[in-house]
């Protein structure tokens, strides 16, 4: 769903607003080589399917990369189109990898289980 939602997005910017798009032909927010995209999205991925753990955040997460993956396979590059401030350029596939990431850092460490305590004892 998410994929597919993304997909649409980019396809609408590319349609009625290609000016405002910027191709990312690195990857992580165009910081990093796209190797090093690729490797961490096979790495998780192995760990997802060796793994009985699951948890919704995941879905954020390889949704984003499953996405950002086509861009690469379509157009060598991927469709980054939202600008904030002095932010990197970047895309729906993106935030979602980004909350998913954050929400299961949090998951793990205990944060939210903290959180949810301490907000049933005030």
């Amino acid at each position: 769903m998410f994929v597919i939602v993304d997909q649409f997005v980019k396809w609408l910017v590319l349609d009625k607003f290609s000016d405002i798009v910027v191709m990312n032909y690195n990857g992580v927010f165009g910081i990093l080589p796209a190797w090093v995209s690729f490797v961490a999205f096979v790495v998780l991925m192995l760990v997802m399917l060796r793994s009985k753990w699951f948890h919704p955040a995941l879905v954020l997460v390889v949704s984003g990369g499953v996405s950002n993956l086509i861009d690469r396979v379509i157009y060598t590059g991927v469709i980054d189109f939202i600008a904030v401030w002095n932010f990197p350029v970047f895309n729906v596939a993106d935030m979602l990898i980004s909350v998913g990431a954050a929400w299961m850092i949090a998951h793990e460490s205990g944060a939210i289980a903290f959180l949810k305590k301490r907000s049933t004892h005030e």
